[in-house]
């Protein structure tokens, strides 16, 4: 099996990547996370989502010693931002946006908002990279739940649009299928090099 780097700290984010990842190729890959590996170096995040991504592939790909760099096959960066319209590229500032989403003063109840979340692959010598749109429908915020670093608390206020639960409610599995629904074609192009 091929080794992945997901290049990221994030829990959440580390949790649903290698969900999504093992769903569409099962059993292919074995994965790490930057806490995994001895690099304590962090980037200034610059640019669009996809580009952040992107730019998180590379810089953590180039931070892998030549040992690690024969260890894994790629590294894999993921950014993530909220859009209130689907045509809408998304906002890189997720931690602002996240702080506005959960405050009720970006949307309004049963207001969609979506998902951003760029993904890219890179492996010295191919860079890969995908722009995923995910719909959901805010449900409010009765608990106050506020942003916690590392941490997917939009969760807790927003739900699949289809059956308005909240994600966080939701199975882990059906949270990832939910996801895959719109971004599997992605991951599977993503992967073909």
């Amino acid at each position: 099996m091929k080794k992945l780097l997901i290049a990221t700290r994030n829990q959440d984010k580390y949790k649903i990547i290698i969900a999504l990842i093992e769903k569409v190729f099962p059993n292919h890959f074995t994965f790490e996370s930057l806490a995994d590996t001895n690099i304590t170096y962090d980037i200034v995040e610059e640019g669009s989502i996809l580009e952040r991504a992107e730019q998180k592939a590379k810089e953590f790909w180039n931070c892998l010693n030549n040992q690690q760099k024969k260890d894994f096959f790629a590294t894999i960066g993921v950014d993530d931002g909220f859009a209130i319209s689907e045509e809408d590229l998304g906002d890189p500032n997720s931690k602002e946006l996240t702080d506005q989403i959960l405050s009720g003063s970006l949307v309004k109840e049963n207001d969609f908002i979506w998902v951003k979340r760029g993904i890219a692959l890179y492996n010295n010598t191919v860079l890969k990279s995908c722009m995923t749109s995910i719909p959901f429908i805010f449900l409010g915020n009765p608990n106050k739940v506020l942003r916690e670093e590392g941490r997917f608390k939009s969760s807790y206020v927003l739900g699949a649009i289809n059956t308005k639960i909240l994600v966080q409610k939701m199975k882990f599995d059906d949270s990832i299928n939910y996801y895959l629904k719109y971004c599997e074609e992605d991951l599977k192009h993503l992967f073909i090099l």
